[in-house]
């Protein structure tokens, strides 16, 4: 299995490289759904924050690869009591828009969105937004830039993304997705039984 996994990974995606997400694929990979959706790849691994910001509807999720554990975050200068109290409008730098104003339209609040690709910590710094919303893995970068983490808008891990229509046409997408699912579930047994023998 682990075999078979290692070759479709090479095969499917290249060498295995990370960013600032422990395991996770690279940022160019990760926030490029829009050009390989259009393309003809059939199966790659971005996070699930790049699926539910782009929301097409000829991909589909299988498989929680449970790798890359990061969290999308709200984040502002620490000390800033403006916050979100009584506010109606607030101005956020982000490179996720839609899951940006979905997070504050719940909360009543209107968003309008700074979309920034990089060093988004540095946006309260430069003026340019009072909050940031972002990826967030130790919050180490937060503090460094003196910001901290006020809200969690959702929990990221890497997913295999296929095409519905390449899921039903071509096998070998079906056999992967199959082999992904089969070891998914053996690491959650593996990490069930390992839990019940630290309780015991």
């Amino acid at each position: 299995m682990r075999r078979f996994l290692s070759w479709r990974a090479a095969a499917w995606w290249g060498p295995p490289r990370t960013n600032g997400c422990s395991g996770s694929p690279p940022a160019e990979r990760r926030t490029a759904c829009p050009s390989w959706a259009r393309r003809r790849t059939r199966a790659r691994p971005p996070g699930a924050d790049v699926f539910e910001e782009f929301d097409y509807a000829d991909l589909y999720a299988p498989v929680d690869l449970d790798i890359g554990h990061c969290r999308l975050s709200v984040a502002r200068i620490a000390g800033d009591e403006t916050g979100e109290v009584g506010a109606t409008h607030l101005r956020v730098a982000t490179k996720y828009p839609n899951l940006t104003r979905r997070h504050f339209e719940r909360r009543g609040i209107q968003a309008e969105c700074v979309k920034l690709n990089g060093a988004m910590e540095l946006a309260p710094s430069l003026g340019l937004a009072r909050q940031i919303v972002d990826l967030v893995s130790t919050g180490t970068t937060l503090k460094q830039n003196g910001l901290v983490e006020t809200s969690r808008i959702m929990d990221i891990t890497a997913r295999l993304i296929v095409n519905r229509a390449a899921l039903k046409t071509d096998p070998r997408i079906a056999a992967l997705v199959d082999a992904f699912r089969e070891n998914a579930g053996h690491r959650e047994r593996t990490a069930r039984q390992s839990a019940a023998k630290d309780a015991a």
